[in-house]
């Protein structure tokens, strides 16, 4: 790959104010080349839906112990790209720009990577829970493209 990694983590630390609302968000740097590849990558519905699974238990196990928890990795159509990855809270995720998905496409951008920004992060269990999420995906997609 051109950038030397798959991913590098931003930003990934408490806020300096503790009762800041959405202080815990952090940036994940993905590399282009690996999001071109799991855009790229067609997978079955089984697939996504054993991926949900998965990060359903990791969700139970680190922040809420309950079942009724909703999907966590929001998939672009029949690939392996996942856009976003929301956890339980006030609409927290962390996703990936319209923009930037759009940009996929073009070969000559400056940027290697495709920046994972954060949107109501609001304490340590939800960001630890989501960059949890993250890494397993990531390990589940190297292996598949």
């Amino acid at each position: 790959m051109k950038t030397g990694f798959i991913y590098r983590i931003e930003n990934f630390s408490p806020p300096l104010d503790f009762w800041e609302q959405g202080g815990y968000g952090f940036y994940i740097h993905l590399d282009r080349d690996f999001v071109r590849g799991t855009k790229q990558k067609t997978v079955e519905y089984e697939l996504q839906e054993r991926l949900q699974e998965i990060g359903k238990d990791k969700i139970v196990k680190i922040l809420f112990p309950s079942r009724l928890i909703k999907p966590p990795y929001h998939f672009l159509d029949n690939s392996l790209l996942v856009r976003s990855i929301h956890v339980p809270g006030d609409n927290c995720e962390i996703g990936i720009n319209y923009n930037q998905l759009e940009s996929l496409d073009k070969e000559n951008s400056s940027d290697n990577s495709i920046k994972f920004s954060p949107h109501n992060v609001d304490n340590r269990i939800q960001a630890y829970a989501l960059l949890s999420l993250f890494i397993k995906w990531v390990d589940y997609a190297e292996m598949l493209i």
